[in-house]
């Protein structure tokens, strides 16, 4: 996914599950090499109301200064109350595409006009 993102670069579905094979083979390995930890599976928490909860992400390309936000605001029963992806331009670093998508986050805030958010 990343060459055919970051390079352009198509993959065939041979090489993709070859791909699969391998990395599934490398983590059995590891299941032998690793103590057992108990797993915790992070999942979206409801808010007690009437909060408002607004994920933000965002996908950064160096080469082209380019990034993309995708936002999500839910109210406490986790109804998406709006969503927007949002293509940016001239963007600096890293630091900047995720600084510029919780700005766009903050401002899905304002525009649902609700007085009580958490933002992640």
């Amino acid at each position: 996914k990343n060459r055919w993102v970051h390079e352009s670069k198509k993959i065939t579905t041979l090489e993709t599950a070859n791909f699969l094979r391998n990395y599934l083979s490398e983590l059995d390995g590891l299941k032998i090499l690793l103590p057992v930890k108990s797993r915790v599976e992070e999942r979206w928490k409801p808010l007690e109301s009437p909060f408002v909860k607004i994920n933000f992400d965002d996908a950064f390309k160096k080469d082209e200064h380019r990034s993309c936000s995708a936002i999500v605001g839910r109210d406490s029963k986790g109804k998406v109350l709006g969503s927007r992806v949002v293509q940016n331009v001239w963007v600096s670093s890293v630091f900047a595409a995720e600084a510029i998508a919780c700005a766009q986050g903050l401002q899905m805030w304002l525009d649902l006009g609700v007085m009580a958010v958490e933002v992640e």
